[in-house]
């Protein structure tokens, strides 16, 4: 769900990593994070991900993201179908481990967050 809808101002940094959802990567051939990805975001100022392509230094893919149908609200666009895959990569093979599928039921513009006194002292004690 991170990467649906939270993660414009993320990708948005120049330095900016990124990791297939299993964590069962760490046990593939690329466990040391040997991939490049290759990023395409809604132009607007959330800058949610359209695409996100992770592959191997080598060209083997990783893992894929993909919107597959968007709504636009309050100047904004985001997915409202949406799926992604990893893969196993084990040596030359590469064999499909994870399958995801997200879809946005409803959005509304909602009531700002109020945070509690007590959770402002203790922020406010901190500094």
């Amino acid at each position: 769900m991170w990467l649906a809808f939270c993660s414009g101002s993320y990708l948005k940094q120049a330095n900016h990593r990124l990791y297939p959802p299993s964590a069962f990567w760490k046990e593939s051939v690329v466990h040391r994070g040997d991939w490049v990805d290759i990023v395409s975001t809604f132009q607007d100022d959330l800058g949610l991900p359209v695409r996100i392509d992770l592959q191997t230094t080598n060209s083997q893919r990783v893992f894929l993201y993909q919107v597959h149908e968007v709504t636009n609200t309050m100047n904004c666009t985001f997915p409202s179908e949406f799926s992604g895959v990893q893969y196993w990569l084990n040596g030359r093979t590469c064999e499909l481990y994870l399958t995801i599928r997200g879809r946005l039921k409803t959005i509304h513009e909602g009531t700002e967050p109020q945070i509690p006194p007590e959770v402002w002292n203790a922020i406010r004690k901190q500094d």
